[in-house]
């Protein structure tokens, strides 16, 4: 019996690995269905393994991919606070978000970054969120990317001009 128990769990550790495999294969080959197909056979064969080793967050971004909004935001919902993909994960969910129209949900996410998040991460999920959601992200950033872009959608002309005044050769300077 001890045997028997012995080689199932063998066996199902290596249908694991081998879809874990090809997983990574098909994501280097920007093959995502194939990828999605694996990693849920991957799940299927161990659930635990899988969460422990991360693969949600692999998931999400496969979803992420193929564009599929709704899928990528409940991968990477899946990823526990106390884990370091925590908070790369909150600002994929914030992005699906975005893309899905979802403000509250976006706005959620976004809350749940630390302090200390970079504003340019940030700054790409105003990018693709409604201008209201956009206009909130805007007034918690400081950088001149988002001043400038607070500016453009207020039609703020004093704003302009003090970046200007500002005499920096960046990007926003360009613009």
């Amino acid at each position: 019996m001890f045997f028997v128990s012995m080689l199932a769990t063998i066996l199902a550790s290596t249908v694991f690995e081998s879809n874990v495999d090809r997983a990574f294969t098909a994501i280097q080959k920007n093959e995502w269905i194939t990828a999605a197909s694996a990693l849920d056979e991957a799940l299927a064969a161990d659930s635990a393994v899988f969460g422990a080793n991360n693969l949600h967050y692999l998931r999400g971004r496969v979803a992420e991919n193929q564009r599929h909004w709704t899928r990528s935001r409940e991968e990477f919902k899946k990823i526990d606070r106390g884990n370091p993909l925590y908070a790369l994960a909150a600002w994929h969910a914030a992005l699906a978000s975005a893309q899905l129209r979802d403000d509250g949900a976006a706005e959620e996410f976004l809350n749940l970054l630390p302090r200390n998040f970079p504003a340019a991460l940030k700054l790409q999920v105003a990018r693709n969120s409604s201008l209201s959601l956009a206009s909130k992200i805007y007034e918690g950033l400081a950088t001149r990317d988002a001043r400038f872009q607070r500016a453009k959608l207020l039609g703020d002309t004093s704003s302009f001009w003090t970046l200007i005044r500002e005499s920096k050769d960046d990007d926003v300077a360009l613009e």
